[in-house]
């Protein structure tokens, strides 16, 4: 993608992209309507502003709302390596989180 974005291998969306390179849906749902979509991919920092400005951009394109969440891990455990990247951007920085301690992760695969 433009922004060096990949887009998530194993979210329910991927099933429903027909090109994924171009992040197209498939033709036959095309017209479908839905009350909530999440989109999931990953950057790397690096390309954090650049997704940030084409994501603006593509909002004033696009014929819905919609709303972004960021997810990164922190440093040192309270440091966040994005948030000096969206302050310089002057996007507000809402001091909302959700912490995933991995508790629930299986203790082994098979």
């Amino acid at each position: 993608m433009e922004a060096g974005a990949e887009m998530g291998e194993k979210t329910p969306m991927t099933a429903l992209i027909s090109d994924k390179e171009k992040g197209l849906l498939r033709e036959d749902i095309r017209s479908e309507r839905v009350l909530s979509c999440i989109i999931e991919g990953k950057i790397q920092l690096d390309n954090l502003e650049k997704t940030l400005i084409l994501l603006k951009k593509v909002s004033t394109e696009i014929d819905t709302v919609f709303s972004l969440g960021l997810v990164t891990r922190m440093i040192d455990g309270f440091e966040s390596p994005i948030e000096p990247v969206i302050t310089k951007m002057g996007i507000d920085v809402r001091p909302n989180s959700k912490i995933n301690l991995g508790l629930g992760r299986p203790l082994c695969e098979d």
